[in-house]
Formats: structure tokens, sequence, C-alpha cells
């Protein structure tokens, strides 16, 4: 069964892959100098944990580069979701579950993002 469990952030309601999306895109905005090595710090692959190896060929899963994309279904990758950043443009990961999704929040929340629970619909 599918998780369709929403979740609000910054008043607008999102689904996980999107959640993502929006929390990425704001921390560059409030870190305008971060360039792509540190939101890669910041938003490790290991936030993605998976019991199978991950989709990406060279681990870079949460956060890649534009150029480096070799699987663009996996990534976001229309031009008004692309992240524009010292040191390229970087997509964001669609690939969340109701297992990893929990790793990001966690670490979203440590950042100080409030995110908040709306429907629990499997």
């Amino acid at each position: 069964m599918r998780d369709k469990t929403k979740r609000s952030f910054n008043g607008v309601e999102y689904g996980k892959g999107r959640l993502v999306l929006a929390v990425v895109r704001e921390y560059a905005r409030e870190h305008p100098d971060s360039g792509f090595v540190e939101i890669r710090a910041v938003f490790p692959d290991s936030l993605q944990q998976q019991q199978s190896p991950q989709f990406s060929s060279d681990g870079q899963c949460v956060v890649k580069k534009l150029s480096d994309v070799t699987d663009s279904r996996r990534f976001h990758m229309d031009q008004s979701d692309q992240i524009v950043c010292s040191g390229g443009t970087l997509v964001v990961s669609r690939e969340w579950n109701i297992v990893n999704i929990e790793h990001f929040l966690a670490k979203a929340r440590g950042l100080g993002f409030h995110i908040k629970k709306l429907t629990n619909q499997y």
C-alpha cells in the first residue's frame, strides 16, 4: 500500500519527494554562500538509507549535480525544480518512502525547519 502522508512546510502541503525538494531549496536560499559540497554535507546520502543498495552508482543520491545525473527519473529534473548554487546546479532525489523520509525529517527539524504531519493515509 502506498504512503500518502502529507506534511506542511512554510504553509504549503507536500508529499514526501516535494517536501524534501522544498526543504533543500529553502536551506540553499537561507545559506546563499553554500556550494554543492556544503549542501551535500548538510544533506548526506545516509539520510536516504535503504536496505538494498541505492540506485546511484556514484553514491550520490539525495542531492546531485545536474551534470552528473544518469537516471533522470529518480530526480526532480524540471528547470523550476533545479537549485543553482556555487559549484553547479543541483537536483534532489524523488526516491523517498515511509521509512527513509523519517531520517530526512529528523535532519530538517534539527536544522530548525518546522514540518507538520497533516494526514496518515496509506
